[in-house]
């Protein structure tokens, strides 16, 4: 008993931090396995699709895109930054990230606009989630690496769990500050036709 007392209060933060990873990897890996499929899944699927395709055809989509959302300098200078990439030998690991980051954005929007709905709908969730999110922004990215690692190993899962936690506050913050934004007009008026509450 004197040995187990001793070795907790001597052992700290660092002893109850070892006993809790150890407890999460023997009862919670099937849960942290799905998880990892999941992930895995979406980012393979994103990274094969986007290697599949050849590379003059992505850089044309990618410099369509350019000339669409800002000019056709821009287009051209990412005609020529894709060509250099490509000159370079770095196409693949080039579109590899690329599909982590997509894969990245589409978790963060997943799990980023329905906490932004209750966070805009409940007090109690909005406080909480503040200082998460506060949390979660002012972290360095690479923290999050080290759980992420542990959990998930090496590889595209915990890359990708990193993006997203770093990732994941824009989208809860504007969707919460776009719906509570809404005119309370347009409310009343989805009311007096009879919206329910998930239809608003």
């Amino acid at each position: 008993m004197d040995e187990w007392l001793s070795e907790t209060i001597g052992g700290g933060i660092g002893y109850w931090s070892e006993r809790l990873v150890a407890l999460i990897l023997d009862h919670g890996q099937p849960t942290l396995d799905a998880i990892a499929g999941v992930v895995d899944g979406l980012g393979g699927a994103l990274d094969g699709l986007l290697l599949g395709l050849p590379p003059w055809a992505l850089a044309l989509g990618l410099a369509a895109l350019a000339w669409w959302r800002v000019g056709r300098g821009f287009a051209l200078f990412t005609l020529l930054a894709l060509g250099a990439i490509h000159a370079m030998g770095l196409w693949e690991p080039t579109v590899s990230t690329l599909g982590l980051v997509l894969a990245s954005t589409v978790l963060s929007l997943i799990g980023g606009v329905p906490l932004g709905v209750w966070m805009a709908r409940s007090r109690v969730a909005d406080g909480i989630g503040k200082t998460l999110l506060d949390l979660m922004q002012t972290m360095p990215a690479f923290v999050y690496l080290i759980p992420a690692v542990m959990f998930f190993g090496l590889g595209r899962v915990p890359g990708i769990i990193a993006t997203v936690i770093f990732a994941m506050p824009p989208a809860v913050r504007l969707t919460a500050l776009g719906i509570r934004q809404v005119p309370v007009e347009l409310v009343e008026a989805g009311r007096a036709f009879g919206c329910r509450d998930h239809q608003l």
